[in-house]
């Protein structure tokens, strides 16, 4: 198999380790973690009891703008077009409480922090009748 380009898709962790490490999961379903020389190198396990057993942990590494980028219109700018101003504040309001109440818990706490500060931007933004803008996320 070819391993030049390979790209992590999927990470994974035993529960008693600290941090995830990324591995490869081709479609065939073999696994292949990187070495120290960035050498892919095929898993012993098979993906499927990597995801099957109760002491890992298993997610899929995905590109964070991916879902912002899936439609021609912006989903906050559908949202401001098609719901009722209460609805959207409490939108807002709801985001931002959410943002704040788990930065504490987050590997990155300051970017919840910034979300929160975003959302409270547009919150204030259109309570001052301006249409909603997300600079920071563009």
């Amino acid at each position: 198999m070819k391993t030049e380009g390979m790209e992590p898709n999927y990470e994974y962790k035993p529960y008693d380790w600290a941090n995830y490490e990324p591995i490869f999961v081709d479609e065939d379903k073999d696994s292949f973690y990187r070495e120290t020389d960035g050498s892919w190198v095929k898993n012993s396990f098979p993906f499927n009891f990597l995801m099957s057993h109760p002491d890992f942990e298993v997610r899929p590494i995905r590109n964070e703008t991916d879902h912002y980028t899936q439609s021609e219109i912006e989903c906050v700018d559908y949202l401001w077009d098609n719901m009722p101003f209460e609805s959207f504040v409490g939108g807002l309001e709801w985001n931002i409480k959410k943002y704040l109440h788990r930065w504490r818990y987050k590997e990155n706490p300051v970017k919840d922090l910034r979300k929160a500060r975003d959302y409270l931007n547009v919150l204030i933004d259109v309570s001052e009748g301006k249409p909603p803008k997300f600079e920071e996320w563009k």
